[in-house]
């Protein structure tokens, strides 16, 4: 799922609870509309002032419900807003940031590094590969097993690649 199907997701659970506060606060508003009929029709000051009590409680919780949903309209604003601002998905992050890590951390002192794109290319070619044909695949090429290890080992540390089992190898992106 991409960060925008998130954020629509947010927006969306944002606006059912707009929804179900709203409704909270119509229920409060009609019953301290029964209540100002009734306080109308009381006599007795004990029962006046229990009523008056029960009122103040409704027209206070109103404007918490009030508070509330300018609140998560602010935040659904907000996110609409990063949605368009941004417009970017998770995999387009991941990808830029995976590159930016394994090109940061290219030297020209180790070999290995140099077998990073063509086996990160070869596993995203097959979508998934087991580690045996990668080993045969880059020793034919004239890899060393410990540096198809390091670069391995390096792609799954940086989320490039990883492993659903045991000696099998699935791009991510």
């Amino acid at each position: 799922m991409c960060w925008k199907d998130e954020w629509e997701a947010a927006i969306k659970n944002l606006r059912w609870a707009i929804i179900h506060i709203q409704r909270a606060q119509d229920s409060l508003e009609k019953r301290a509309l029964r209540n100002r009929k009734t306080l109308q029709k009381l006599q007795y000051p004990s029962e006046r002032k229990h009523v008056e009590e029960l009122l103040k409680k409704n027209t206070e919780a109103v404007e918490k419900c009030t508070i509330m949903i300018d609140t998560l309209k602010k935040y659904q604003a907000a996110l609409i807003n990063l949605i368009e601002t941004h417009g970017i998905s998770r995999k387009a992050t991941q990808k830029r940031q995976i590159r930016k890590n394994l090109t940061s951390q290219v030297s020209s002192t180790s070999q290995w590094q140099d077998w990073i794109k063509p086996i990160l290319s070869y596993i995203r070619e097959k979508d998934w590969t087991r580690e045996d044909e990668i080993y045969k695949e880059f020793q034919e090429r004239g890899a060393s097993r410990e540096d198809i290890e390091a670069v391995l080992a390096q792609l799954v540390r940086e989320g490039a690649i990883y492993t659903p089992r045991a000696g099998v190898y699935r791009r991510t992106w």
